[in-house]
């Protein structure tokens, strides 16, 4: 399950980047997915990683070849994936409690 889940992210960085018109070889998302996920570790004291994130992001984009832009991109995408699921939640939790 748990692999299933990363491949699934890595596959949301290939997509939101194809949407975006910047070609990318395979193995490009799998090197930022794990640089996010050890930089994460590391910016883990800053709450929610507010600003460490997007940073990270077009970092590793730079130092991959790739706009800075498209990273910065990809992570705002993600917050608003973030914030969609987590409304998604609240919602069922109002639903289901008056039930």
């Amino acid at each position: 399950m748990e692999i299933t889940a990363h491949a699934l992210l890595i596959v949301e960085i290939w997509i939101v980047v194809a949407a975006l018109g910047v070609q990318l070889p395979w193995r490009d998302p799998l090197l930022v997915e794990g640089g996010v996920k050890f930089v994460a570790i590391a910016f883990a004291f800053i709450p929610g990683q507010f600003g460490a994130s997007e940073g990270v992001y077009a970092l590793l984009f730079g130092a991959i070849g790739l706009p800075a832009a498209a990273g910065l991109t990809l992570a705002l995408v993600r917050r608003v994936r973030a914030l969609l699921v987590a409304a998604t939640g609240v919602v069922a939790l109002i639903v289901i409690g008056d039930r």
